[in-house]
């Protein structure tokens, strides 16, 4: 008989990733090579246009209301009664304790994506108590499991790294034959052909820095006519006042900063073949964003900032421009014009990306490397 694993994704999306979001599209990306080795649920919010359960290729998927998600969830497991030999846990360390209470048999897994357990979101005393239960915790970056570290001595033998990816068989490069096709094809249905174009791909946050990206086109925009900045993505709610902020600060530009909103995963590679140069302007220690691996995939140029775990994937003028003053439009508008400036070592440093995530960052190696560590746990 299969091993049975649970997979419960984080409440920001629905799996398969149709909204988008980092964890989402990460548990796409292996849960079809895991399905090859284990019996595999998958636990995501619900939507619209998805069954509530379903069972695709082997793999069953169920889903329960934003509202009362990790609820349903507990109760869901504690009718299974140790359905689970391992259940990993996405970047949620509150919830471990409720469902190793609800399947007391289960291995634990808890991947961190984000700082879930800084003191602000977590008492001491909770998280070491999240900390015995996991059987292991794997980082998303060194600069998240450094941190993890620093605050909780004794979770250094369970944190592991690993790193995400993208799905390297499907995004051709920009230099290929299909990726010069998609390209053209883009650039002339968008109306940007014979433009620069600077690329933003991300959740619409403060944060995410897309004010600074803004400002550093301004400063650009009339000695660089033919410069265009499109912004792709959205923002929650609660956000909603910065996004207006954002098409204020852009009204000087006269329609050349274009707010493209949401697009789905599967269109998004399009996008980043039909810019020059990809730029992810954050402001706050990143955890380590997708975006750079999409980026590199798609052999697209990257301005970056060096925040958090950044720099353990782009390294300054080898893949990318990674950039210290990362408060400072100025700085920005230097490194978009210096890089437009010199096309070949911008080409250069992508064909490098691109290289380094074949060979680091695809999911099939994603893949791997969890499936290594669920062998792992499973034979203690």
């Amino acid at each position: 008989m299969q091993v049975r694993i649970a997979l419960i994704s984080s409440d920001k999306g629905p799996v398969p990733a149709i909204r988008g979001g980092s964890i989402q599209i990460l548990i796409d990306g292996i849960k079809d090579f895991l399905a090859q080795h284990f019996k595999l649920t998958v636990y995501s919010i619900s939507d619209p246009s998805l069954q509530e359960r379903e069972m695709q290729e082997s793999i069953l998927y169920i889903r329960f209301n934003k509202g009362s998600y990790w609820a349903d969830i507990t109760a869901d497991l504690k009718r299974q009664s140790g359905e689970f030999e391992l259940i990993h846990i996405f970047n949620r360390p509150r919830y471990v304790l409720p469902i190793k209470e609800a399947s007391p048999g289960s291995r634990i897994i808890l991947s961190l994506h984000n700082k879930m357990m800084r003191p602000a979101l977590m008492k001491r005393s909770e998280a070491l108590a999240v900390i015995d239960a996991s059987d292991r915790i794997l980082a998303v970056s060194n600069y998240i499991a450094s941190t993890l570290i620093r605050r909780f001595g004794e979770a250094a033998p369970k944190v592991k790294l690993w790193y995400s990816g993208v799905a390297v068989d499907r995004w051709p490069p920009a230099w290929s034959p299909e990726g010069k096709a998609i390209r053209e094809i883009w650039r002339r249905a968008h109306g940007l052909k014979d433009k620069k174009v600077l690329l933003f791909t991300g959740r619409i946050l403060r944060k995410k820095g897309v004010h600074v990206l803004i400002e550093a086109f301004l400063l650009l925009a009339r000695e660089m006519p033919d410069l265009i900045l499109v912004i792709v993505g959205d923002c929650e709610h609660a956000d909603s006042g910065y996004l207006r902020h954002l098409h204020q600060l852009s009204r000087p530009a006269g329609g050349r900063i274009v707010f493209a909103g949401f697009v789905p995963p599967d269109k998004i590679h399009g996008y980043y073949l039909a810019a020059d140069i990809f730029v992810c302007p954050s402001q706050w220690p990143e955890p380590l964003g997708r975006v750079h691996y999409e980026a590199m995939a798609a052999g697209t140029p990257i301005i970056t900032m060096n925040r958090g775990g950044i720099p353990e994937v782009v390294q300054d003028r080898i893949n990318g421009i990674v950039i210290s003053d990362y408060r400072n439009p100025a700085a920005l508008a230097g490194a978009i014009k210096d890089l437009l400036a010199h096309p070949q070592e911008a080409r250069a440093m992508a064909q490098r990306g691109r290289r380094i995530v074949e060979e680091k960052f695809s999911f099939e190696r994603v893949a791997g490397e969890i499936l290594r560590h669920y062998q792992d746990v499973l034979a203690k």
